[in-house]
């Protein structure tokens, strides 16, 4: 495949890693594992989304701050909302047809669609039917909320928009996290995994990358100071985020309060680093792909894994089942991102709207703009 010099490596392979992750979580049912490992492996599913929430945040958040200081031309809110509509609804929509085919073949009772239409369905409870939709709810979410409150504190006093939008970024993450934590006081530990996956315990999940896009954009000289240092410390929060809770003690109400945050944190610290390796070598056009296939293999790998189990008839050694699991997932992930999806991302991408961004920005802001 050829590469697209305009990508940055760093967060393909950020990207990829995130959905490896997740794979890897989801082919683990494949397997007669012992609890270590069991409770271990389904760690990394979470863990793989926090990476997409972190870098979801920084995108996105670049892309606002871009837009309200007028450093991305031609741009505006609504134009942001179309765009970001346009790459996440029609993969979202198609497999919620997917899914609620899988029911009906299933005989699964279907819940009330209308909380899956809004993006409401783990508003209180984590759903059983379209299960990998959980994390794209509070996406959604973050992408309606977030250039509302940015762009309220832009209106009141564009010059202290520096100042203010810092305020929303630590007041949403503090706000969330006192909720999370008055939630989780009042529950026992075995409930704790709940708070990984409603709505509006875990509102906070990107604001954590939008702090390192408020950096970026801001401080620019800052942002990549010691990135090495934070990039090691990242790894050691993030590793210490997997194995908490069943390695130090579950019932530490700090660890089960934190637990999320030290995740989002360590997976923010990886940004300065990743951001800065803008090339790579051999290998970087396998990891390109798997960026680019990322939210179709999000979307496609759960329905495989249900039709592949109840079609076919598990063999022994079990890893021949995954490999057929993760073969199909890559499989039908890239022929819906060059059929589908990208096809819709070319028809956005080709509008009048990009068209001037494309000529007027500086600094690669419509490049960067095209890649989120």
């Amino acid at each position: 495949m050829k590469i697209d010099p305009d990508r940055v490596f760093g967060l393909d392979l950020m990207r990829a890693s995130a959905i490896l992750f997740v794979l890897a979580f989801h082919a683990s049912v494949f397997f007669a594992l012992t609890p270590f490992f069991k409770e271990l492996l389904s760690c990394l599913g979470p863990m793989g989304v926090d990476l997409f929430f972190a870098l979801s945040g920084f995108l996105i958040g670049g892309i606002l701050f871009r837009t309200l200081t007028g450093k991305a031309e031609n741009c505006s809110i609504g134009n942001f909302w179309m765009r970001r509509w346009l790459r996440t609804l029609p993969n979202y929509f198609l497999f919620l047809l997917v899914n609620i085919w899988l029911a009906y073949w299933l005989s699964v009772k279907i819940p009330a669609l209308w909380e899956f239409v809004f993006f409401l369905q783990t508003l209180t409870q984590f759903p059983t039917f379209f299960m990998e939709s959980w994390s794209l709810a509070i996406e959604e979410w973050f992408y309606l909320a977030t250039p509302i409150l940015f762009l309220a504190a832009w209106k009141i006093a564009p010059s202290r928009f520096r100042i203010s939008s810092l305020v929303i970024i630590i007041a949403s993450i503090v706000l969330v996290t006192f909720l999370r934590g008055r939630y989780i006081a009042s529950t026992p530990p075995i409930v704790d995994r709940l708070t990984q996956l409603l709505l509006i315990y875990r509102l906070d999940a990107c604001m954590y990358g939008v702090l390192a896009a408020w950096v970026k954009h801001f401080f620019p000289h800052i942002f990549p100071c010691g990135k090495r240092v934070l990039f090691a410390m990242g790894i050691l929060l993030v590793t210490f985020a997997l194995v908490n809770h069943f390695a130090l003690g579950a019932n530490l109400l700090f660890l089960r309060v934190a637990r999320c945050s030290i995740s989002s944190l360590g997976a923010t610290m990886l940004l300065p680093l990743l951001d800065s390796w803008k090339t790579a070598g051999a290998g970087s056009s396998v990891i390109m792909m798997i960026s680019l296939w990322s939210y179709s293999l999000y979307l496609v790998n759960l329905p495989v894994r249900t039709v592949l189990r109840h079609l076919v008839v598990p063999p022994d050694p079990a890893w021949i089942m995954a490999a057929v699991y993760l073969f199909f997932s890559f499989l039908l992930a890239a022929l819906i991102y060059r059929v589908f999806e990208k096809a819709i991302l070319d028809w956005r991408n080709r509008g009048p709207s990009t068209s001037r961004e494309q000529s007027s920005a500086k600094g690669g802001v419509a490049r960067e703009t095209l890649r989120a």
